[in-house]
């Protein structure tokens, strides 16, 4: 395949975009984002799986 066959997605120089805000972004929201997640985090150590929307098995670590 010539690298003109190739789909948008694999093209370099196409893929590079900038995301630009509307300003600062909002430190104290970020942080509470990062500590909700935190508190749902498992506090001692063991075996963990991750579900998809069905509940079938995406990870186990």
């Amino acid at each position: 395949m010539a690298s003109t066959d190739l789909p948008d997605r694999f093209n370099e120089e196409k893929s590079v975009f900038t995301v630009r805000g509307a300003g600062m972004p909002d430190i104290e929201t970020g942080v509470a984002a990062i500590r909700e997640v935190a508190r749902a985090l498992p506090r001692r150590p063991g075996v963990y799986r991750m579900l998809d929307a069905r509940g079938d098995v995406l990870y186990v670590g």
